[in-house]
């Protein structure tokens, strides 16, 4: 008897999963399987894949696993979750859903998942239980929030407020909001209360711990970017002067999130003064290129970095004005694709600038020109380093099976370090490196991220296969997009021949923090 009896196995499936265990572990399974017909001989081939296969055949096996469900199978899938290679516990993370709220839900909740020793374990269980489409007991989830761990608590209520925006929950709301409302509280801490107050506003949005009041209190930086996102779900011309007042935190994280919450909803003549007023006072680079790129879309102008400029011309503009009376300029691409010369485009606007250059063995190989990527992409580097003033800072990363920084944090971007960074490349980096190293992109960005100053991350690889805690690019773009969602991090990235599955998945992190994708294709 099946332990989750949400569904059968069609026919086809079945087939599949016997050509698939065929091509595993030979035609001894199949024949198991079509002399007996009884689905314990698979799974038991199946675990025997688990424990010998190579990373291909045990991401398939518990695909197939997921097929078959069952207590069995869910035991051999949530083992996974630990796995040394990324690849196959990603796949358990992405499969242990498909075992149903029922069976999954209690194994990602007890000693398996969240409970378990092992961090990346825990982070994985976490994540997983915003994917499951059955109804869950929200009290049950928001029962594990515990400040004691951070990381775990936020990515619980990231779950939560997924299943949320699925409708996906059950238990009483009044119930659920109050236990929530505890959680938002001034001493709480700040990355855990910001996520609180986005669950809270899609329970409540009106509720008082969400108030546009909370900006004149002393709340922390991520809290505050977390009331310039809630907004929006809001009626945001009610909450016009919260983010008005938004642009004017002194924390940037706060200020691109004001910047990105009015470009979306309220194209008004108020919006432009308070665009201009901010350009006229911003210190950082690259929260004056998003604010010229809003003044450029909004009106059809193309002004550049010329407060007074745009002064002038938004002043002569009626106090009714709204963006319908102007054309749109063009968005910028968001995806460049070409050759070599198309990274003469990329001129990131940034002084606090992070550039993570891919080291592994990707880089050495040779190219038609006999020059390895490093020969090809040094100037570049070069060229991006010398657009950072030198007042501002840069962190230059190369990165293999894990960070090799050329600095401990960022530095002051002074001729000397810039000429010392490059020397680095140059002559330095080989010393320090193996030209056997695998990608641990997942590792390199979170570096980057450990430094808050960091406002834009520029990633070189010419990787498609990775290491480390991370391989599925479509998951690490989740994980990474919700990493990033109250803190300034635009994000760029250079692919050097990089097939699928990366252009289209890195397109999607780049689109959604304002950055562009150059797709380089080699010759």
């Amino acid at each position: 008897m099946r332990l989750f009896p949400r569904r059968s196995i069609p026919v086809r499936r079945l087939a599949h999963l016997m050509l698939a265990c065929w091509l595993l572990t030979g035609s001894s399974l199949a024949r198991t399987f079509q002399d007996a017909g009884e689905v314990a001989a698979a799974v038991a081939q199946l675990r025997s894949v688990l424990a010998d296969g190579t990373s291909e055949q045990r991401r398939s096996a518990i695909e197939y696993l997921a097929a078959y469900g069952g207590s069995e199978a869910l035991d051999l899938v949530a083992d996974a979750l630990g796995d040394p290679d990324p690849y196959v516990a990603d796949e358990a993370q992405l499969q242990v859903t498909e075992f149903g709220a029922d069976g999954a839900l209690k194994l990602l909740l007890g000693r398996r998942g969240i409970g378990s020793r092992d961090r990346r374990v825990r982070l994985r269980a976490a994540e997983a239980i915003g994917r499951i489409y059955e109804p869950v007991d929200a009290e049950t989830v928001l029962s594990r929030v515990r400040d004691k761990d951070v990381e775990l608590a936020m990515t619980l209520l990231w779950s939560l407020e997924r299943l949320i925006e699925r409708d996906s929950i059950t238990g009483k709301k009044e119930r659920t909001i109050k236990s929530v409302r505890m959680r938002t509280g001034r001493g709480d801490n700040d990355r855990i209360r910001a996520r609180a107050m986005q669950v809270l506003s899609l329970l409540d949005p009106y509720d008082g711990a969400i108030s546009a009041d909370n900006l004149r209190v002393d709340c922390g930086l991520e809290t505050a970017a977390c009331l310039m996102d809630t907004f929006q779900r809001l009626q945001p011309v009610g909450y016009l002067g919260a983010l008005h007042r938004g642009l004017e935190h002194e924390n940037p994280a706060v200020r691109l999130r004001a910047i990105d919450v009015l470009l979306r909803k309220l194209a008004i003549r108020p919006t432009l003064d308070a665009f201009v007023h901010r350009l006229e006072n911003e210190p950082r680079a690259a929260i004056r290129r998003r604010l010229v790129e809003g003044l450029q879309l909004f009106t059809g102008e193309p002004l550049e970095d010329a407060p007074a400029e745009w002064r002038a011309y938004v002043s002569a503009l009626p106090s009714a004005w709204s963006s319908g009376d102007a054309p749109r300029l063009p968005i910028p691409p968001q995806k460049v694709a070409g050759g070599m010369d198309v990274l003469t485009t990329l001129e990131p606007e940034s002084d606090r600038l992070a550039i993570l250059l891919d080291v592994s063995q990707s880089l050495w190989a040779g190219t038609s020109s006999e020059l390895n990527l490093l020969d090809l992409i040094t100037p570049e580097i070069e060229r991006l380093l010398g657009r950072v003033d030198q007042s501002g800072t840069f962190y230059l990363l190369p990165f293999g099976d894990r960070p090799h920084p050329w600095s401990e944090c960022p530095v002051e971007a002074s001729a000397a370090n810039v000429e010392a960074a490059l020397a680095y490349l140059r002559t330095g980096l080989a010393a320090r490196t193996s030209k056997s190293e695998g990608c641990n992109l997942h590792a390199a960005i979170e570096a980057a991220l450990a430094h808050q100053d960091i406002d834009r991350i520029v990633v070189i690889t010419g990787s498609s296969f990775y290491v480390g805690e991370h391989a599925n690019v479509p998951l690490m773009v989740k994980l990474f997009e919700e990493r990033t969602r109250f803190r300034p991090a635009i994000f760029d990235f250079v692919l050097l021949g990089v097939t699928e599955p990366g252009p289209a998945s890195w397109a999607q992190l780049t689109s959604a923090r304002g950055g562009t994708l150059f797709d380089v294709i080699l010759k």
